[in-house]
């Protein structure tokens, strides 16, 4: 089963709930919250996470067609050719053809930090903080590339049933490595 990318429905009660309210500080009319899958239980993103993992972008000569590109980091093939607002375009996986910002994709998945963070809490007796779980998703960028909205939707998923020992493992150091960031405040 693959993985599709939130509904205008999913995404418009998203908003309606708050869940993108943090994400004031972009470009007007940027629609940011496009670019986020709607995957349950994982903490919302930096207001500046988007502009961070994207910043590399250049600027496209005159009269190519778009604004910006940057390489696509997440399926490597090709550039990811955005218009001004930084909207993917001719995105094959936009859903209902509409432009959107490409997404921030994660090396190591979520769900597979999760489990890490999960089996730290059991070990340790101790429950993290939503802000460390917020910021072992999205605030270490070393786990963070751009990709084209396909090459991120396409793929074969890695989840907690089909990792391998060697993924849970590379997890399991990830959150050390965020733990030791944070300086071990880490815990409630």
């Amino acid at each position: 089963m693959s993985a599709r990318p939130p509904s205008r429905d999913a995404s418009k009660k998203a908003r309606e709930n708050g869940f993108f309210k943090d994400m004031e500080d972009d470009p007007p009319n940027s629609d940011d919250g496009d670019w986020i899958a709607n995957v349950p239980g994982r903490p919302a993103p930096y207001t500046t996470t988007w502009l961070t993992v994207y910043g590399k972008r250049t600027s496209a000569p005159q009269g190519s067609g778009f604004a910006f590109s940057v390489n696509c980091e997440e399926g490597g093939d090709g550039a990811i050719e955005m218009d001004g607002q930084y909207r993917e375009l001719n995105g094959k996986s936009t859903p209902d053809g509409r432009l959107q910002k490409p997404p921030v994709c994660h090396i190591i998945p979520w769900a597979l930090l999760s489990l890490a963070m999960s089996d730290f809490e059991t070990k340790n007796q101790k429950i993290f903080t939503e802000e460390f779980k917020r910021y072992v998703c999205w605030g270490d960028n070393s786990n963070l590339r751009t990709g084209h909205n396909g090459c991120n939707a396409g793929g074969q998923k890695v989840t907690v049933q089909n990792a391998t020992a060697l993924q849970i493992q590379t997890a399991k150091h990830f959150v050390e490595k965020c733990i030791i960031a944070q300086k071990g405040n880490v815990y409630k």
